[in-house]
């Protein structure tokens, strides 16, 4: 996923000794790896409520979980520098390591939803990771609309007869024919074809 499409801004305290920071959020297949302890941020251009993190790791790391509160300071939500988490290695294509947020970066207790336009991980050694993705009930990293596109957060273009809503199509109307008799009444969307409403004979 190209990362203007979100208008998400990735930073890190270390260059990549391969791939590109934009690699992070396109999907498991690009890797980026980095020789070093770094810290990888994600500025988000509007605040947003997050509850955890996902991410393919190649090994286990130790690493935590901040998010930048409206004072200017680094909270913890997952670890902390000297009480970190640690990853499990990644083997299968589509596998990854999913951190829910608690109190304090507590490893147990309370799971909490934090607001936030920056957050950011620290791995405390050279790592190769692939979809680091902050995930959240309000805010999509990942949105698929069939046959229409979204571009930052609008929507450019989608067929009405695609709409689905449960296993059917949505019930929208595409056109009123320049033929079609139209009665208008509360709570008609259609044209009745040219024949009055019931209670209207």
């Amino acid at each position: 996923m190209n990362p203007d499409l979100l208008e998400v801004e990735i930073s890190s305290s270390v260059d990549p000794a391969s791939g590109t920071l934009d690699n992070l959020i396109n999907g498991y297949d690009n890797e980026v790896t980095f020789n070093q302890q770094t810290t990888i941020t994600y500025s988000y251009p509007i605040e947003h409520v997050f509850d955890s993190v996902r991410f393919k790791i190649s090994s286990a790391v130790n690493f935590y979980v901040q998010y930048l509160d409206r004072d200017g300071s680094w909270v913890n939500v997952i670890g902390t520098p000297s009480i970190p988490a640690t990853s499990v290695a990644n083997i299968e294509a589509d596998d990854a390591n999913v951190f829910k947020f608690r109190l304090n970066g507590a490893l147990d207790g309370t799971e909490i939803r934090r607001r936030a336009r920056k957050m950011r991980i620290t791995f405390l050694s050279g790592c190769t990771i692939a979809n680091l993705l902050f995930w959240t009930f309000s805010y999509f990293d990942t949105l698929i609309v069939r046959d229409g596109e979204i571009k930052s957060a609008k929507i450019e273009s989608l067929q009405a007869d695609k709409i689905k809503i449960g296993g059917d199509n949505a019930p929208i109307p595409l056109a009123i024919a320049p033929t079609d008799t139209l009665f208008r009444f509360d709570g008609s969307l259609l044209s009745t074809q040219g024949l009055k409403p019931l209670g209207m004979e």
